[in-house]
C-alpha cells in the first residue's frame, strides 16, 4: 500500500511521496515552506478503496482555551468527489478525529490562522472498510 502526497504549486515542488499509507503534516512546515498553504494545499491519494482517517493533534491547546466556542480555523478539508469543504477547528482538545473520507482523495489547506497562530498535526491514514 503507498500513497503519494503532492503538492499543487511550483515552489512546493512536483511529487513528495512516502512508502506508507499513513503520515503527517506539521502546521510549521506550512509556516516555514508555504507548501499546504491555501495556494498550494496537500493532496493525499491512497489506493483505490482506502478511505481517509484525519485526526488533529492540537499542540497549542490549553485547558482554559476550550471555553471559547469560536471556531480557531486551522485547516480545511476539500474532498470533491464528495462535495465536502470542511473547516477543522482548534482549541477544543488535544487531539482528536476530525474526518473521515468517503473517497481515496482529499485536499488538506493550512489557513492563514494555522500557520500564524497555532502549533498542530494533522495525522493521516489509509483505511480499508472503515465502520461509522
Amino acid at each position: 500500500m503507498s500513497l503519494i502526497l503532492v503538492t499543487q504549486g511550483h515552489r512546493c515542488g512536483e511529487y513528495s511521496s512516502v512508502t506508507s499509507n499513513h503520515g503527517a503534516l506539521a502546521s510549521v512546515v506550512t509556516d516555514s515552506s508555504g507548501c499546504g498553504s491555501m495556494t498550494s494545499p496537500w493532496s493525499i491519494k491512497m489506493t483505490a478503496g482506502q478511505k481517509i482517517q484525519i485526526t488533529l493533534a492540537d499542540y497549542g491547546w490549553k485547558s482554559a482555551e476550550h471555553v471559547s466556542s469560536a471556531c480557531r480555523p486551522y485547516a480545511y478539508i476539500v474532498e470533491s468527489s464528495a462535495g465536502v469543504n470542511q473547516t477543522i477547528c482548534g482549541g477544543s482538545e488535544r487531539e482528536r478525529h476530525v474526518y473521515t473520507s468517503t473517497s481515496d482523495h482529499v485536499l488538506i489547506q493550512i489557513s492563514p490562522y494555522g500557520t500564524r497562530q497555532a502549533n498542530f498535526v494533522l495525522w493521516f491514514e489509509g483505511k480499508h472498510n472503515i465502520c461509522h
